[in-house]
Parts: C-alpha cells; sequence; structure tokens
C-alpha cells in the first residue's frame, strides 16, 4: 500500500519544478516542528490538493477548502481609503512579498539565486509607487544600526 502510495506522487512536478517530497522535506528533517508540511510554490495547491486539502481540513476541522485566488486588481487604481473611510482602524500594514510572486517558488524550492532575483523584481515593483503608495525599501542587509532599531519601533519590521 506505502509503494503504490509513493508511485502516485513521486514524478509530480509543480510548474516550477516543486515535488511532494520539497513539501515535507522540513517537517521530515525537523519532527519537532509544529509545522511539517510547507507549499513549494503557488502551484502546490493544484498539483497537491489531495494531500494538502486533507492536512488543511483536519487542522481546521472543516468539510472542504475554498482557496482564494490570489490577486490585487487594478493597483493604479487602489483607493486606500475604501480599506478604512474612517480612517481610524488600520494603523499599520504588513505585505509578505515572499508569497506575492507567482514566478518564484517558496522556501522548500527556492535557490539563493531566486532570493535574489525575487528581491530585485520586488524592489522594481516598489519603485513604481507613486504618492501614498510610495516608501522607501530597506533590505535586511546593508542597514545602519540606527534603521535597524527604529524599523521594530515603527512597527515596520516584524
Amino acid at each position: 500500500m506505502e509503494k503504490a502510495r509513493n508511485e502516485k506522487w513521486k514524478n509530480k512536478r509543480t510548474k516550477l519544478e516543486g515535488t511532494l517530497a520539497n513539501c515535507i522535506h522540513s517537517g521530515c528533517k525537523n519532527p519537532d516542528n509544529s509545522v511539517g508540511i510547507y507549499t513549494s510554490d503557488p502551484d502546490a495547491h493544484a498539483v497537491f490538493a489531495e494531500v494538502l486539502d486533507a492536512i488543511i481540513m483536519n487542522d481546521k476541522e472543516i468539510d472542504k477548502v475554498a482557496h482564494l485566488v490570489p490577486g490585487f486588481g487594478d493597483v493604479k487604481n487602489l483607493n486606500l481609503s475604501d480599506l478604512d473611510p474612517s480612517s481610524n482602524l488600520i494603523v499599520s500594514t504588513h505585505v509578505c512579498v515572499g508569497r506575492s510572486h507567482d514566478s518564484f517558488g517558496f522556501l522548500p524550492v527556492l535557490k539563493k539565486e531566486d532570493c535574489v532575483k525575487r528581491e530585485q523584481v520586488s524592489v522594481e515593483a516598489l519603485k513604481s509607487l507613486e504618492s501614498e503608495l510610495a516608501g522607501s525599501y530597506y533590505p535586511l542587509s546593508n542597514k545602519s544600526p540606527e534603521v535597524q532599531k527604529q524599523q521594530p519601533e515603527d512597527h515596520s519590521l516584524f
């Protein structure tokens, strides 16, 4: 039975070459971690849905998984005041760009070169933001001690 299950999954790959072995690698190497499986890339949710959905349903105690289709809409016409019309609810925001690229995998399949390229693509996209969306980008490396100290105090680094 075990061999039949392995045969079913051993040749399945995502568009970015992610495998089920990539997804479970961290959990196998770190059995004391509370997370035993990570998606290798955005496509993994579709390719490995049978496995991942079963885990999600068990963990969340739900009968069905409804995956959201990612998308930010027309970012050129993004109206931030629609998010908080009274301007008293949103104090700060956090965007994890590492999971916002459909052309890069996630940690189970990322190589150092991929991380560097993903950062370059992200920085270029951030530079295109204007008016209230514009801001400063501070890489984790080469930051002054003052910036390193100030960012957590400003809630701009988590």
